[in-house]
């Protein structure tokens, strides 16, 4: 006959229950432990940087001892450590403290901040693992600056660049300064350390860099106002007929308009032999400030000008005028050296002197006279007669005697050829005087005035 085998429950209802129960009651327990204080977390601690230093715990139960160098966690510290955060109230110290010439340069992820101590706060809830790191900076011995150019024209830059030693990360932020903002400014490049120095005003100015507590020696910089950039005007000088190219002869130019602040001047082509222009063409440099209107004008084939065209020359450009002579003059006294003449105030005295002239409007006469004068002081008037005696052929006098009276002080005698008429139906006389007085007064002594020797007077 069988005998049926009775289960555990069977044999023993009461004993099963209870382990049911137990079961049961360990299942609620460590699902309780799971969400109360308690809770087993993990800690790792990670190195950033490019220095050396050591993060400690300061809160037990949490043990950890970290060394870090060259930004890196080292594998003789305790870095990672496991704890149960029973009482801990959920928080926990860590401290930092860099090696000697070295930096703690500040605290990330589960902990933030730049103080050496850093509390962690446990989140809710708790993870199994949290990781905080720490950066460490090591201090340059020295930090030099360099720049390409140090002497610069405002406008101008030039490089800056760094020597550290010994080198740093090239993530680290240097701190440029400039003594005078005014002078040289310093804008940063994006990575590397360098800069550049854009010179801003004239001055003398120094600049300097620094970082991780370490500051170079400073650089001076000197900038100085750039030179102006020259404008060239060019052409070519034609004869009344707009055919025929001139040359052995003066041309003259004048700034009769610039921007507000610019300087107004005359300027004139210097005697060069007996030829300016060459048959080829003309070419002045000037330098506008940006830019400035110009009449240019002839001076005849020697010293006389007309009145000529306007051009406007640009900095940096070169601008081209065709030039064709409406009106010539010409007055040559190189036959003419009076030397030294001694007078007294007052006194009378004949000048004789030697001179070929000619002037032509279009091949039509024009009227011209000889003004004489010591210095700024016109002295006398001598008329043609016939004026156009010499509009085309031109005109030739020897030995002609100009009286003259002398002025109270001596000087260089000058002789210009005056451009109006001098009749005595026209005011005559006083127009070349005034005429003459002009010419000084414009500067033009020793180049449209001739001189022709020097009067002394005592």
């Amino acid at each position: 006959m069988k005998t049926q085998k009775k289960s555990p429950h069977r044999r023993n209802p009461a004993r099963y229950r209870r382990l049911l129960l137990l079961v049961g009651l360990m299942a609620l327990g460590c699902t309780a432990q799971a969400n109360a204080p308690g809770w087993e977390v993990s800690v790792l601690v990670i190195g950033r940087g490019d220095g050396d230093g050591l993060v400690t715990s300061q809160t037990s139960p949490v043990s950890i001892s970290c060394l870090v160098r060259d930004g890196s966690s080292h594998s003789g510290g305790n870095c990672d450590d496991e704890f149960m955060d029973a009482g801990m109230g959920g928080t926990f110290d860590l401290l930092a403290a860099p090696a000697p010439g070295h930096l703690f340069g500040g605290w990330s992820g589960a902990c933030s901040g730049t103080e050496l101590r850093c509390t962690v706060t446990l989140p809710d809830p708790r993870p199994p693992r949290i990781t905080v790191y720490a950066s460490f900076l090591r201090v340059p011995e020295s930090i030099a600056v360099s720049v390409a150019d140090p002497a610069l024209n405002t406008g101008e830059s030039t490089a800056a660049t760094l020597t550290v030693t010994p080198s740093v990360a090239d993530t680290t932020t240097f701190t440029w300064t400039s003594s005078d903002p005014g002078v040289v400014a310093v804008t940063p490049q994006t990575s590397g350390g360098a800069a550049t120095v854009t010179a801003v005003g004239p001055g003398t100015a120094t600049i300097l860099a620094s970082a991780r507590t370490q500051t170079s020696a400073p650089v001076t910089l000197t900038v100085t106002d750039a030179p102006p950039v020259p404008g060239i005007l060019q052409g070519v000088l034609y004869d009344v007929d707009g055919v025929t190219p001139l040359d052995s002869v003066y041309l003259s130019m004048r700034m009769v308009n610039a921007p507000a602040g610019s300087p107004t001047y005359r300027t004139w082509t210097g005697p060069q032999g007996e030829e300016t222009v060459p048959a080829g063409g003309f070419a002045f440099e000037v330098n506008p400030a940006p830019w400035a209107v110009f009449t240019v004008g002839v001076v005849g084939k020697r010293y006389l000008t007309t009145p000529g065209d306007t051009a406007v020359v640009t900095a940096g450009q070169t601008t081209h005028l065709d030039l064709n002579v409406r009106r010539g003059y010409h007055l040559d006294m190189r036959d003419t050296d009076l030397g030294t003449l001694t007078a007294g105030p007052g006194e009378a005295i004949d000048l004789v002197v030697d001179f070929t002239t000619w002037c032509r409007d279009g091949g039509a006469a024009c009227a011209t006279s000889l003004a004489l004068g010591v210095d700024d002081v016109p002295l006398a008037v001598y008329r043609f007669d016939p004026p156009g005696a010499y509009a085309t052929g031109g005109r030739t006098e020897t030995g002609v005697t100009i009286p003259v009276t002398a002025p109270a002080s001596g000087g260089t005698l000058y002789a210009f050829l005056v451009t109006t008429s001098t009749s005595e139906a026209s005011g005559g006389v006083q127009k070349g005087l005034d005429q003459y007085a002009t010419m000084w007064a414009q500067g033009l002594e020793g180049t449209t005035m001739i001189p022709l020797g020097t009067l002394t007077v005592q």
